[in-house]
């Protein structure tokens, strides 16, 4: 240590540096005054307690295990989100968008408010990867939704989760993806573990309808090519059944498209006696996505149909939340 510094040592634990744990650190400060030395060392500590402040949680710290693969292909992987204390919890499978080519289980903030919001002692929150085309197609992918599903079924329990409350969030592609498995009954082993499902700006309940539109967006040709029978079978209302779980179906109404085909789900299930329930919001695609988490009076609206799903989340209506720290894990190498 040079001449002439004082060293001040303290602890500091770090939130949302997953390569940090406890860290201790060790500050020098000029010696020639005492007075100085006091004022640097008490803004030290203020400076510590705000920090510490900041990072005070009601609930346990969040642990992320990350990159747990599902099946053999290298974007089967799912992460997990859920603390020490959680039990017996709901658990909420994720699924990004991206037009069916591109997108990831953390990318641009999918996962990261909705678990901070979200994860705690009766939740838990697990974000999906699965193949992108133009290696498979979306009915392809649904098969990997259906995989996820299966694995996150039989090992919820690691992590604190009920295996047999399960439910379905996605996102646009991600969206449709789940809509259409939790209307497939095909797809999921009896007794259905999907306790309901959350549907963010799906403009693609009708892949049928969509394709017969003079003007639809380009991917969907990319995505569902020419022929009728896949138009057909990647078409969540034209499997919907009484056995459905609840549905909530948000829509963004600056999105004309995405209401429309919402409301004609709904009205197909209806008909057969399974509930869906269509908010349209003013708000564009993204936030329709990402603000869960974010913005309240819009979270604590999905919190309302977890609640009916879930009675005992009622709860989390109303409630404040604030972000909790996160420790991240990867599997062992093998």
């Amino acid at each position: 240590m040079n001449q002439g510094w004082y060293p001040v040592t303290t602890n500091a634990k770090i939130f949302r540096r997953p390569e940090i744990e406890l860290e201790t650190f060790v500050l020098y400060w000029p010696q020639p005054r005492r007075t100085y030395l006091a004022a640097c060392y008490g803004l030290c500590q203020l400076t510590l307690l705000l920090i510490s402040l900041g990072t005070n949680h009601a609930h346990g710290e969040i642990i992320i295990d990350q990159e747990i693969a599902y099946g053999s292909h290298p974007l089967q992987k799912l992460d997990a989100y859920y603390t020490a204390e959680s039990h017996d919890a709901i658990v909420i499978l994720a699924v990004h968008g991206g037009a069916w080519y591109h997108g990831d289980k953390a990318g641009d903030g999918f996962a990261q408010a909705k678990s901070d919001y979200w994860v705690g002692e009766k939740l838990i929150f697990v974000s999906v990867n699965y193949r992108l085309m133009p290696e498979v197609n979306p009915l392809d992918q649904v098969q990997d939704i259906a995989s996820a599903l299966a694995f996150v079924r039989q090992h919820a329990s690691e992590w604190g989760g009920d295996g047999e409350r399960i439910v379905l969030l996605g996102h646009s592609a991600g969206a449709h993806l789940v809509s259409l498995l939790a209307s497939r009954a095909d797809l999921v082993a009896r007794p259905s573990p999907i306790a309901g499902t959350i549907s963010l700006d799906n403009g693609a309940f009708d892949i049928y309808r969509v394709m017969r539109l003079r003007r639809h967006a380009p991917f969907f040709d990319a995505a569902f090519g020419t022929i009728p029978k896949v138009w057909y079978d990647a078409s969540a209302s034209n499997f919907v059944t009484s056995a459905m779980a609840p549905l909530l179906a948000v829509c963004s109404n600056l999105r004309p498209n995405a209401c429309d085909q919402a409301q004609s789900f709904a009205q197909a299930a209806q008909a057969v006696g399974a509930q869906v329930q269509v908010v349209p919001v003013a708000k564009t695609y993204q936030q329709v996505g990402l603000d869960i988490g974010v913005d309240l009076s819009y979270t604590q609206m999905v919190d309302q149909f977890l609640a009916r799903v879930a009675p005992e989340l009622a709860e989390l209506v109303g409630q404040p939340h604030t972000p909790q720290p996160t420790s991240k894990r990867s599997p062992p190498a093998e």
